[in-house]
Parts: structure tokens; sequence; C-alpha cells
């Protein structure tokens, strides 16, 4: 027995011997290729796991790090490597980093910032999750993949921006990020994953941006549990197989739907408690029935000149209260407070804001914006 035991112990103590490469600097690395001479950033061992101490403060991860006489290129963040480290405060990365791994800085919550810039093009799952001293996120065009929960119960991320570039937003990835108000999708979204902004509670606007290719969908609802009061679609929400399933994707709390001049299709539209619609498409979309009391209450705002068309169409032909023009969906506090710096027509040729049709604003602040006049 005592044989056994010892054995055991040998045995348990390989497990939780260390599980680096080599130190330098106070970083624990990995070698990934001896002969591309490339490492990843990891963890100590594996003692205290929950309660990690390998990392505290303001950490710097270099581009190439020097050992035994040889330049490797720091290209990656190892799986757990700052898992719980909740002492860590700052990291910055170095330029070389491609990816961020599984639950590489699961629980860092005191980690206040992080920049993804660089050749990052992945972050792995719950890479980032629970880190609730986040405030603010920038996602940069470089990154493709978010993985699934990578920025679950970061509750306190209060700014979220995509640049164009992402491709992908995995299952629950912002899930319970109660902070965000307002979201921004990009024309480089291909699909967003089951769940993905799940139980964000003070999510109120979404805004996905105009373009002629698809947007798939998980199959269930990226905003379950969501109570949006705006939603602007610019695209056509995806049938692909395997993907979406047209009725499990319902936000029922939507007030205010602008359509894009780009959607052919609506058959997801379900909002119980929708109020207006406001379809900038000339030529109108196929959409399900509404209720009868949503015919006589919803207010729907179709392009100048289309109410024939409109009229003869299932099932916007039904409804009572249809007007040419008007709602915009844009907040004129926000345009008082910017100027108007140009005006152009759908076809890009420059017009006055006296003219009819789709209008382009385009703002000194840089922004653009789409008036139905």
């Amino acid at each position: 027995m005592r044989f056994f035991t010892t054995l055991l112990f040998a045995f348990m103590s390989a497990l939780i011997a260390k599980a680096y490469d080599f130190e330098s600097n106070g970083i624990y690395y990995n070698i990934l290729s001896s002969t591309d001479k490339t490492v990843e950033v990891t963890y100590k061992d594996e003692i205290n796991f929950y309660e990690r101490e390998d990392y505290i403060g303001d950490i710097t991860i270099p581009s190439t790090i020097d050992y035994k006489g040889k330049t490797l290129k720091v290209i990656a963040i190892g799986e757990q490597a700052f898992y719980n480290c909740n002492e860590l405060t700052s990291i910055v990365l170095g330029s070389n980093i491609e990816t961020i791994g599984d639950l590489s800085f699961y629980g860092c919550s005191s980690l206040k910032a992080i920049s993804l810039s660089g050749k990052i093009k992945s972050i792995g799952n719950s890479a980032f999750e629970k880190c609730t001293g986040l405030t603010s996120l920038n996602i940069p065009k470089n990154i493709e993949l978010i993985d699934t929960e990578a920025f679950q119960y970061c509750i306190n991320i209060v700014e979220l921006n995509f640049e164009n570039g992402v491709k992908t937003l995995g299952n629950s990835a912002f899930s319970n990020c109660d902070g965000i108000t307002k979201l921004i999708i990009p024309t480089s979204v291909e699909t967003i994953e089951s769940d993905c902004f799940k139980s964000c509670d003070n999510l109120k606007s979404v805004e996905i941006k105009d373009t002629t290719t698809v947007l798939r969908l998980g199959t269930t609802n990226p905003f379950f549990k969501v109570k949006l009061d705006k939603l602007y679609i610019g695209r056509n929400i995806g049938h692909t197989p395997g993907y979406y399933l047209e009725s499990l994707w319902v936000i029922r709390n939507v007030k205010e739907y602008t359509i894009g001049e780009n959607v052919t299709q609506l058959d997801w539209l379900a909002s119980e408690d929708v109020e207006t619609i406001t379809l900038l498409c000339a030529t109108p979309p196929t959409c399900k029935a509404f209720t009868e009391a949503q015919y006589a209450n919803i207010n729907l705002y179709i392009p100048v000149g289309t109410t024939e068309v409109y009229s003869k169409v299932e099932p916007w032909c039904y409804f009572w209260n249809i007007q040419e023009g008007a709602s915009t969906g844009i907040n004129q506090a926000e345009v008082a407070e910017d100027e108007v710096e140009a005006v152009y027509s759908i076809n890009g040729q420059r017009c006055s804001m006296s003219d009819k049709g789709v209008l382009i604003l385009k703002m000194k602040s840089g922004k653009t914006m789409k008036v139905v006049k």
C-alpha cells in the first residue's frame, strides 16, 4: 500500500509540475515550433489554479523573446494563460500575437482595458468571460472570429464597437453584458450564432448595416430575452440550412423597425409591441401576416411614390395608417448637435434637403444618416 501511495504521489506531483518550457522576465512560455521559432504565453503551474498569482499588476507581452541564442516570435496567448489572475490590471500584447486561446483571461476581474489590434485573428472560447473590469471594447478589423462565450458576463462594458472585418460572432459571445445600450453590426459579419447577445438587459438599439449579402443566424435567437426599442435591418436574414429557424428568431419587444432598401423578405418579423415600421425599400418585401389589431394600430411609412405598389401587396395593403415618407428614425436632437455637410441621392449624386426620396446626409462629425422624404 505504501508503495502504491508513493507512486500516486509521484504521479500527482508530475501533473502539477511546471506547465511551461521556459520563463523570461516573469512571463512563462511554451515552444510551439522549434523550426519556425514560435512560442505562446502560458501559466506557471496548476497549483491553486483558482487563486492564481502567476501574473499581477501591469504586464507587457513582447513581440519576440531571446532564448538560448535564438530569437523567438510570441504568436499566441495560450489556453488558460491568465485564468483567474484577479490582480492583473492591464495587459499590452505584442505585435505578433495571432490568437487568444480558450479561457486565457477568464475571470480577470481587475483587468481594465485590452487592446486587440495587430495580427490577432481569433478570440477563443470564454477568453475574457467575467472580466468585469472592462468598460469599453473595440473589435478591430483584423479579428475574424469571436468564439463561444468570449466576453460573456462582462457586465460593465458600456461601449462596444465592431470595425468592419469581423465575420463570426459565436454562441453567447456577449451574453449578459448588461452595460451595452447600443449595437452596430457591420457589413462584414456573416454569422451571428445562437444567444450571442442573450440577456443584455439594457440593450435598446440595434443597427444591422446595409449590404446585399445575407446575414446567417444560429438556430436560436441571438437577442433572446432582449427588449429592444429600435431595430434597423439593412440586409436579408438568412435561411441557410443548418443555421436559421425563422420561428425561433423573434424579438417580441421591438417598438420601432426600420427596414433598409436591400431587404426583400421579413419572414421573421413577429414583434408583439411594434408601434412603427419604416420601409426604405421601393419594392415591398415579403412578410408574414400581422394581427388584426396591428393592422389598425401600427404606423407604416413607405418611400415616396410607392403607395400604389404597396396597396396591392399583402400584408402591407391591410394597414390603416400608411404614409409616404415622414418617420426617418433619426434623432433630431442628434442632428441639431451635429451639422449637415453635404446631401446625396441614393445614387451618390449631390442634391439638397428639399429633394424627395431617399437622401444620404453627410455630417461634419463624419457620420452618415439616411432620410426618407
